[in-house]
C-alpha cells in the first residue's frame, strides 16, 4: 500500500515539474499591458443624502389583501 502512495506521488511530483517547464504559455508572460488604452471611470462619488426620501418606518401589512394561489397537487 505504501508503495503506491509513494510510486503515485513521485509520478504526480513528475508530472507537475514537466507541465512547470513547457514553454507553451510563455507568450502570454512576455505580453504587457498598455496603459495608455486603460480608461478610468468616475471617481468615487458621494450620495447626496437630503434627497434621500424615507418612508414610514414600520408598516403593517393588511392581510386579508394577500391572496392564495391554486393548491399544489401532487402529480
Amino acid at each position: 500500500m505504501n508503495t503506491k502512495k509513494i510510486l503515485f506521488g513521485i509520478l504526480t511530483m513528475g508530472i507537475l515539474t514537466g507541465a512547470a517547464c513547457t514553454t507553451d504559455n510563455a507568450d502570454v508572460y512576455e505580453q504587457s499591458v498598455d496603459k495608455t488604452k486603460i480608461t478610468k471611470g468616475p471617481k468615487k462619488q458621494a450620495v447626496d443624502k437630503t434627497k434621500i426620501t424615507k418612508g414610514p418606518s414600520k408598516q403593517a401589512v393588511d392581510k386579508t389583501k394577500i391572496t392564495k394561489g391554486p393548491k399544489k397537487t401532487n402529480s
